[in-house]
């Protein structure tokens, strides 16, 4: 790796004509000049790859990797890890942009606070929407990588609109081929020891509420399968840390998840993921400490534990009996 960059942008690029040209554009305008913009053409069907060497012939900046095969989001980010040169690595999504100040944001944030990893906060936006929200001044915030975990998690499980140090992927690398990757690679990032993480609390990653996009694509085998596995495997890894916190925070992520899955699979009749799904439940939850679990839903994780086809009539009568006790005392 040289140090020809500041930062590289790593965007994996999959049916998204629509989307590229504001995803790049967004990235050409930043404020900040000195990075490498990867644009990874995962095999796409549409025009998307055309469309990455057209851009690319506008800006010398940009870098385009043509896989051979189809390969998953994992896969296009690992194949930009392999050829970056920058000393930092920012993972944007395709159908996704950037606010204009987010590259100098996040890097000033790393630079003056002498952080691993700095995170910018994500704002969501339409479909057809193509401007970023103003942003407001906010003091960063600065936590080790467990503490982020345990106290900001919801912003620190997802690759995307962070900006890491590439040291860390010198010898790690996304699983492929799993949904939630990003669950995979977070709990072994952020838990890295000593490692600092920077929040800089603004509004600069826009999400875009892409109706076609992979995370809101539904249930499927292949989907709770890989939930399964990705969450379990994090309940595992907490526990090889020997961190209590940590593994009660994987534990309740993961029964959510569990749950989730057995009415996904039922909802497409497959039974043998349900009782895959409720076997998985099962041997998390009877480890799991329960001490910060309020009452119902304890009652209705037990009745999900012993006799799950009972958990949904369970849940209905506490609701119809609360909305009463509602409109009674209300």
């Amino acid at each position: 790796m040289t140090d020809k960059e500041k930062i590289s942008i790593i965007v994996p690029v999959y049916n998204v004509e629509k989307y590229l040209k504001k995803c790049v554009s967004s990235v050409l305008e930043q404020t900040f000049s000195d990075f490498e913009l990867i644009l990874v053409d995962d095999k796409s069907p549409d025009s998307s790859g055309l469309l990455c060497d057209t851009l690319s012939k506008k800006d010398t900046r940009i870098r385009v990797i043509h896989r051979e095969q189809n390969g998953g989001l994992s896969a296009a980010r690992n194949s930009g890890i392999e050829v970056m040169r920058g000393e930092y690595v920012l993972f944007l999504d395709s159908d996704d942009f950037l606010h204009r100040e987010a590259l100098s944001s996040v890097y000033n944030a790393i630079i003056e606070n002498n952080a691993d990893i700095a995170v910018m906060s994500p704002v969501s936006v339409t479909d057809d929407e193509d401007e970023a929200p103003e942003t407001e001044e906010a003091e960063a915030s600065v936590l080790f990588g467990v503490d982020a975990l345990l106290n900001r998690n919801r912003e620190s499980t997802s690759a995307w609109g962070k900006l890491f140090k590439s040291e860390f992927f010198e010898n790690t690398r996304f699983i492929e081929g799993y949904w939630h990757e990003d669950v995979h690679m977070s709990t072994r990032l952020f838990t890295k020891e000593n490692v600092k993480v920077v929040f800089v609390n603004k509004k600069l990653y826009c999400y875009r509420q892409n109706p076609q996009s992979f995370m809101r694509s539904k249930m499927s085998p292949k989907r709770i399968d890989d939930a399964l596995f990705i969450f379990e495997d994090s309940v595992n890894y907490m526990r090889g840390l020997g961190n209590h916190e940590l593994i009660t925070l994987a534990g309740r992520k993961h029964v959510y998840m569990a749950k989730d899955c057995y009415f996904g699979a039922k909802d497409i009749g497959d039974k043998a993921r349900m009782k895959k799904a409720h076997e998985s439940f099962r041997r998390v939850y009877k480890t799991l400490d329960k001490a910060g679990l309020d009452k119902h839903t304890k009652r209705l994780f037990n009745t999900f534990c012993n006799i799950p086809c009972v958990y949904t009539l369970y849940e209905k009568a506490y609701w119809l009996v609360e909305g009463v006790f509602s409109k009674i005392f209300g």
